[in-house]
C-alpha cells in the first residue's frame, strides 16, 4: 500500500488529466485509511491552533477576541486541509475523509463548538472560501496561488468587518497568506 501510494502521488503531481481538467482516479482508498487520514487531519489542526493564536498581539487584535480569532483559524485550516486532499486524492475519497473530519471536529467535547456564535461565524467564513475554490477549481494549478491570497483577504475581512474587530488588515492578510502556506505545507503527509 505505501508504495501504491507514492505512485499515485507521483502520477497526481505529473498533472494527469483529462481535456475537461478532471483527475484520473488512481488508488482508491480503504474506508480504514479515510477514517486515520480524518482523525490525523483533526490532530494536526488542533495542534497548529495555539501556534495560529500566538500571532494575535502582533496583528493588533485583543486578546477578547481570541476565541473569534480560533474559529475563523478553524475554518481556514480545514479550509486548506480540503484543497490539499483533492489533490492528492481521488474526490470521492477527498469528500468521504473531509465529512469524516468535520464528523469528528464537531463531536469534540466541547459546547462552543455546538454553539450558534461558533456555528454562524465558522460556515459563513467557510462559504467564502468554498466560494473561492469553486472559481479556481477549472484551472487549481495555475491558480492556487492567487486562491490563496484572495482567502488571506477573506480572513482579514471576516475579521475586521464581519466581525467589526480592531486590526491592523494588511498585516492579519499577510500572515493569513503565510499561515496558509505553513498549513498547507504540514497536511501534504496526511
Amino acid at each position: 500500500m505505501p508504495r501504491a501510494i507514492l505512485l499515485a502521488k507521483q502520477k497526481l503531481n505529473s498533472s494527469l488529466s483529462d481535456s475537461l481538467g478532471n483527475r484520473f482516479v488512481i488508488v482508491p482508498l480503504s474506508q480504514a485509511k479515510r477514517e486515520a487520514i480524518a482523525a490525523n487531519l483533526i490532530s494536526v489542526t488542533e495542534g497548529a491552533l495555539p501556534g495560529f493564536c500566538e500571532n494575535m498581539t502582533l496583528l493588533e487584535v485583543a486578546s477578547e477576541h481570541t476565541s473569534t480569532f480560533q474559529r475563523l483559524c478553524f475554518s481556514l485550516m480545514l479550509s486548506v486541509a480540503q484543497v490539499v486532499l483533492h489533490r492528492k486524492y481521488a474526490e470521492e475519497d477527498a469528500q468521504e475523509i473531509m465529512i469524516r473530519a468535520f464528523h469528528l471536529f464537531f463531536s469534540e467535547p466541547s459546547e462552543e463548538r455546538l454553539g450558534p456564535r461558533f456555528q454562524k461565524a465558522f460556515n459563513h467564513c467557510l462559504e467564502r472560501y468554498a466560494g473561492v475554490w469553486q472559481l479556481s477549481v477549472p484551472m487549481l494549478n495555475p491558480n492556487e496561488d492567487r486562491m490563496y491570497e484572495e482567502w488571506a483577504g477573506v480572513f482579514a475581512s471576516e475579521l475586521a468587518i464581519f466581525h467589526g474587530i480592531p486590526c491592523s488588515q494588511a498585516k492579519v492578510r499577510r500572515w493569513a497568506l503565510a499561515a496558509i502556506s505553513a498549513f498547507r505545507d504540514g497536511c501534504y503527509p496526511l
